[in-house]
């Protein structure tokens, strides 16, 4: 059952998500809205002109905010250069904003000048400049990459309330980076946060509740947290939220919802919700069972290159059921998964190639990609490998080779397989002749309800004493031990 461990990413997402996008130009804490509509350019340029330091930044942010045009750039940097080096916060901070948009235009260089002038502001208590100067330390732009610098410059942020810097802190704890690894004190900067309506916060402390680290235990907290969280549009909330739905995890399982919150993030753009939610349209779970709907969700997941959506969008393809067989795309699709190591796309494409279904006819190819699954563990694979090995089809015929691959799916619980090692220790076949290792496999194969195991082991315990036959119960129950459940079953 899949954790919800697993939806949480240990990248600096968070801190990223803390850097203020400057091309927006939208107004950082402090800062007066300005736009051109509000302001009387003209009455500011002349003040700008006389050496007013306000004057010289609502005129910088007027240029800045026209059209983005570069000259109107080279204008909004003069004017924010003069009012900066009269040392106006914000007027550094959207200073340091044009160095860097110079150093990715133009030369790297220029994001150590972007670091400069964050740190004059920042040391001026301006809060979007700690979290910018934080985020170039987590990051090494500019300035050496260093943690503990980053976690200082987020740290003044945070505790003037700035709602990223919090959510930052909160991921610095829970990773500790550039501080001890601290669940509790990571729980205190989520919850700040989250209180404040950020759904990253949120989500990340429905997972600290869900989980009991830095705070107590608590599913009905970790459920609303997540819900919050996805309500305010959180991706991977909706997401998670949806699959809680869906298994029944925390939350009573309820299909209708889990494919509410999947479909919310699959048109967020989310591959796995779009590959969830075909599925939920592919066997009418939540929804009303309908193909085209599957199809369509499964193309956008599989154009994402979601490997599991790629197979599935071969099996319906490959199956012709309520959709028009078309073998050419379904040999698409699996190869795409295959090529991404997805085991059962890479058996159904070899049985392609086996059969020249959509693929020329090719038993070298076969053998490739049911190698390449049953090197994966995949017991149908390792079945078919043990077959082309047994008769030499593709291969040079090799019978201790087919004994190998035989063996190996008969292990996974691979019915047929168990039988046919049944069979090669009745005939000395890459094993050597034994009766009470043939009549152990045929017993195994028919307690996996192979239809022809009852009457393998009655023919040969005929041929075997009864102390032959107590070595093979004996065995059985050796074999038993480590044999996984039935399996995969290939029909004759």
């Amino acid at each position: 059952m899949l954790s919800t461990t697993a939806w949480l990413q240990t990248i600096h997402r968070v801190a990223a998500l803390a850097f203020i996008a400057i091309m927006t130009w939208a107004p950082a804490s402090g800062e007066p809205p300005i736009t051109p509509d509000s302001a009387d350019l003209d009455a500011i340029q002349k003040l700008a002109e006389q050496g007013d330091v306000e004057s010289q930044f609502k005129l910088g942010m007027a240029y800045a905010t026209a059209d983005g045009a570069q000259e109107n750039l080279a204008e909004a940097e003069r004017w924010f250069q003069l009012a900066a080096d009269k040392g106006h916060a914000p007027a550094q901070y959207r200073l340091a904003g044009l160095y860097l948009i110079k150093s990715e235009r133009e030369d790297d260089a220029h994001a150590a000048t972007a670091a400069k002038w964050y740190r004059l502001s920042a040391e001026q208590g301006f809060a979007d400049a700690q979290v910018n100067l934080g985020y170039l330390y987590s990051v090494g732009a500019g300035v050496p990459k260093d943690a503990v610098e980053a976690v200082k410059w987020y740290r003044l942020a945070a505790e003037q309330g700035d709602v990223n810097a919090q959510t930052t802190m909160g991921y610095f704890y829970d990773n500790g980076e550039g501080v001890p690894k601290d669940a509790a004190e990571a729980a205190k900067w989520y919850k700040r946060a989250a209180e404040q309506g950020e759904p990253e916060a949120q989500f990340r402390l429905g997972h600290l509740y869900e989980i009991g680290e830095g705070v107590p235990k608590d599913t009905a907290q970790a459920a609303k947290w997540y819900r919050l969280s996805a309500e305010r549009g959180e991706v991977e909330a909706q997401l998670l939220l949806g699959y809680l739905y869906d298994s029944g995890e925390i939350v009573p399982r309820d299909a209708v919802q889990a494919a509410k919150w999947y479909k919310l993030a699959a048109e967020q753009g989310d591959a796995e919700a779009q590959y969830r939610l075909a599925y939920l349209y592919d066997v009418g779970d939540g929804v009303p069972k309908d193909t085209t709907e599957a199809v369509k969700w499964y193309t956008l997941a599989a154009e994402q290159e979601h490997g599991d959506a790629q197979y599935n969008l071969g099996v319906l393809y490959n199956l012709g059921e309520d959709v028009p067989r078309n073998t050419v795309e379904a040999a698409k699709w699996f190869r795409r998964a295959a090529e991404q190591d997805v085991a059962d796309a890479q058996v159904h494409l070899a049985y392609l190639y086996e059969n020249g279904d959509g693929v020329p006819k090719s038993a070298s190819e076969a053998i490739k990609w049911h190698k390449l699954a049953a090197q994966q563990g995949h017991p149908d694979a390792q079945f078919r490998l043990a077959y082309f090995y047994g008769v030499g089809v593709g291969v040079p015929k090799n019978s201790a080779e087919a004994a190998r691959w035989c063996r190996r799916a008969a292990e996974q619980g691979h019915a047929r397989a168990q039988y046919s090692l049944g069979v090669l220790y009745t005939r000395g076949e890459g094993v050597p002749k034994d009766p009470v290792h043939a009549y152990a496999w045929f017993e195994i194969a028919a307690r996996h309800r192979y239809p022809d195991g009852v009457d393998a082991r009655m023919e040969v315990a005929k041929q075997m004493n009864s102390e032959e036959i107590e070595q093979a119960r004996r065995l059985i129950a050796e074999l038993h031990k480590k044999i996984s459940p039935p399996s995969y079953y290939t029909p004759e």
